[in-house]
């Protein structure tokens, strides 16, 4: 049963430096007539939610998935109420957004709101609060690093809507970003309910014991095992006396590139060991297997042809194609650790087998999604950051303070 989200969201605000750069959504005011009406008529796409008491409907519930790349429409137009927004839902479908006299719902985890076109130095305002009185974990934030928090009362560091019967609750809150982009141009703004697993994920999740060893282990095939991970509790990383040499100048297939070698041979390690303690956690879809399902080889993945023509079968890996479950764990650490020009490269090498690997991601995208309240690209951007601080000297391998 998914966990809901349940934000009332009662104003959104976009400001600008000047007044007339100033534009308001205020869900208190009521619905106007024709979106009503279009509410009303268009059964396929809204339903009733709630009626007032003469019995007239006065609350509305989607029961298909809108358009991520379009405004909110009902019977064709465009609902007047939510234009110049965009709200992408996910892999939700009905009951996701309900519609108000008196507010907007929002009741995913995982929700995106997308404010367009935004100039460097506007700042966007949302008000709301949660619709579970006891909720101590309703929170938003932005996706992009450039969004600043500038106004609104944090809990425990994070922007949360806390249930107005939670003791210090205000009830209604009030938070403001500001655009603080290098671009010269707009750009999109974008903020997601619940968007990061957080602290609380990795105490419950991350495994509490790493086992160091100096040298690889070998597979009787002549492959080295790089590390595994055992009953969700502890990772076992081997190679660990060839980090400096790995820093310094590259290792194996990655010599000359010390960045791609720790990465390959270390961080994208721990990410494809702790996939599998979160499958051993909550299992994937089956979709998943089926799509490169007469791909799999067991340990031939490293003869020939295999080791050459992975990406031609739809595997972003040779190692991908031993098992769906090591294929899964090969996707989520290869696409998280590194950018989008370095996968589309690969998925542009795949040719026609691009698709597949694409459709695998799809299913990974919306098991960490609806799983674990992860946005992979977020996850992405901030691995990717934390994988260049190592070499930009802020995070020293070597010590466990960070400077």
């Amino acid at each position: 049963m998914k966990k809901w989200f349940t934000l009332m969201m009662l104003m959104a605000l976009a400001l600008g430096t000047h007044a007339q750069d100033k534009k308001t959504w205020d869900f208190t005011r009521g619905l106007s007539d024709e979106t009503v009406t279009n509410l009303n008529a268009d059964t396929q796409n809204w339903s009733s939610n709630g009626t007032a008491a003469d019995g007239v409907t006065n609350n509305w519930k989607n029961e298909t998935k809108p358009s991520a790349s379009e405004p909110l429409k009902a019977n064709g137009e465009v609902i007047a109420e939510t234009a110049g927004l965009l709200i992408d839902i996910g892999s939700n479908k009905a009951n996701s957004i309900h519609l108000a006299q008196n507010k907007m719902r929002l009741t995913r985890k995982g929700t995106k709101i997308t404010f367009p076109q935004l100039q460097k130095g506007q700042k966007v305002t949302v008000v709301g609060r949660s619709a579970n009185g006891t909720a101590t974990n309703r929170g938003i934030a932005p996706v992009q690093d450039y969004l600043v928090l500038t106004d609104g009362v944090l809990t425990d560091g994070k922007c949360i809507f806390v249930g107005n019967q939670v003791d210090g609750s205000l009830g209604t809150y009030s938070f403001t970003w500001e655009v603080q982009s290098d671009s010269e141009g707009p750009v999109d703004v974008q903020f997601q309910l619940t968007p990061e697993a957080g602290i609380d994920f990795t105490r419950r999740y991350f495994p509490k014991m790493f086992f160091l060893t100096g040298e690889w282990e070998y597979r009787n095939n002549g492959t080295i095992i790089l590390g595994t991970a055992e009953g969700g509790k502890k990772i076992f990383l081997a190679g660990v006396n060839l980090l400096n040499e790995t820093m310094e100048k590259g290792y194996g297939d990655f010599y000359g590139d010390p960045i791609e070698s720790l990465n390959h041979y270390f961080i994208k390690t721990i990410h494809h060991e702790f996939t599998h303690i979160m499958n051993q956690t909550v299992d994937y879809p089956i979709d998943f297997a089926m799509i490169t399902g007469t791909g799999y080889v067991a340990d031939s993945w490293s003869d020939a042809p295999y080791n050459k023509e992975y990406l031609q079968n739809g595997f972003i890996t040779d190692y991908a194609q031993h098992s769906d479950s090591e294929d899964f764990a090969e996707m989520l650490s290869e696409y998280i650790t590194h950018d989008q020009k370095w996968w589309d490269t690969q998925i542009g090498k795949a040719g026609e087998k691009g698709s597949l690997i694409n459709a695998k991601l799809d299913i990974v995208r919306s098991y960490m999604r609806d799983s674990f309240n992860i946005d992979i690209d977020v996850l992405r951007a901030t691995v990717l950051r934390r994988q260049q601080d190592v070499f930009n000297g802020y995070v020293d391998l070597h010590s466990i303070d960070i400077k």
